[in-house]
């Protein structure tokens, strides 16, 4: 079986003044077909709140992210032909 995906979430208080609420609120309303396939976790804060909202996917962090920026970086992370042949 394929490992889940690990996204994490900045939910510290910069980071949902900047848009990390709505990236929880795509994120809670995706398909459970795709959200099944994620291991979704949140953190308090990554102490880069200038830079916020910041979201790690995979390897890959985030930075001023959006919800339509996670959502390409959560589906270049599930295409890559390599993931799970660890």
């Amino acid at each position: 079986m394929e490992p889940k995906l690990a996204v994490e979430i900045c939910v510290g208080t910069s980071c949902c003044l900047m848009g990390g609420t709505q990236i929880v609120e795509c994120l809670e309303n995706m398909a459970e077909s795709l959200k099944s396939r994620l291991d979704i976790s949140y953190v308090s804060c990554y102490n880069q709140c200038t830079q916020g909202p910041r979201v790690r996917v995979g390897a890959v962090m985030l930075y001023r992210t959006t919800p339509d920026m996670v959502l390409k970086a959560i589906a270049e992370q599930l295409e890559k032909p390599e993931r799970g042949k660890e």
